[in-house]
């Protein structure tokens, strides 16, 4: 049997990295004119919708990215869906977001660790 060879990910950052920064980048830049009309005159509470859309809009694209990439991970090398990897004694890398492809023999990291420091 082979040994089990650990690789990043080099695709990660372009499959998950990128679309974050553009989400947390463009929403303060639409929210925060969306929150000055909704402080604006008159007052109403249908102003809000605008920045309330906006929110909803960037949990969404959070979720939708998240499911997308690490709940739906595909290998880089052949393609194949895998779930993440379970099987680690040592603590700190079992928070790491980490998946084996039992076909290439490869196990991938992402450098992505799940929880709070």
């Amino acid at each position: 049997m082979n040994k089990l060879s650990e690789k990043q990910d080099p695709t990660f950052g372009e499959r998950f990295v990128v679309p974050l920064v553009i989400i947390f980048v463009t929403a303060p830049f639409l929210g925060f004119p969306a929150a000055m009309y909704w402080y604006g005159e008159p007052k109403n509470y249908w102003r809000a919708t605008p920045f309330l859309t906006i929110l909803v809009g960037m949990v969404f694209g959070l979720a939708l990215l998240h499911h997308r990439v690490l709940r739906r991970y595909r290998c880089p090398q052949c393609g194949r869906r895998l779930p993440q990897y379970s099987g680690e004694s040592d603590p700190e890398k079992a928070r790491e977001y980490r998946f084996l492809c039992e076909a290439c023999n490869v196990l991938w990291t992402t450098g992505l660790k799940s929880g709070a420091d």
